[in-house]
């Protein structure tokens, strides 16, 4: 779980920041992706850059796994109609199934 937990929180939500800001018109801070993340995007993205995030205790890291690769989802399918790149769609619809087998009961 921990490891779970250093990655969703030193890789994946800088990377997700990194895409969302350009999606949003807020690229000020981008080297620094939530400097300043409150009042530079929507409270709708920072609510969603908080579900993808957890304490390190595991019920709340399978949680927010979930949570971060669904918002992963939403921020390239975007990035991909505004710009005009392919997304891997099975690969993405593969690690979800991978997210949805490992609920816990």
């Amino acid at each position: 779980m921990a490891r779970a937990h250093a990655l969703l929180h030193g890789v994946v939500a800088p990377q997700q920041l990194r895409l969302c800001r350009p999606l949003r018109d807020s690229t000020a801070h981008w080297l620094t992706p939530s400097r300043a993340l409150e009042q530079d995007v929507p409270a709708a993205d920072v609510d969603r850059y908080t579900a993808a995030t957890a304490a390190a205790r595991a019920g709340e890291v399978r949680t927010a796994a979930r949570n971060s690769w669904q918002w992963s989802r939403e921020l390239s399918a975007e990035a991909a109609g505004r710009w005009a790149v392919r997304v891997p769609r099975r690969l993405h619809e593969q690690i979800a199934e991978l997210l949805a087998a490992n609920r816990p009961g």
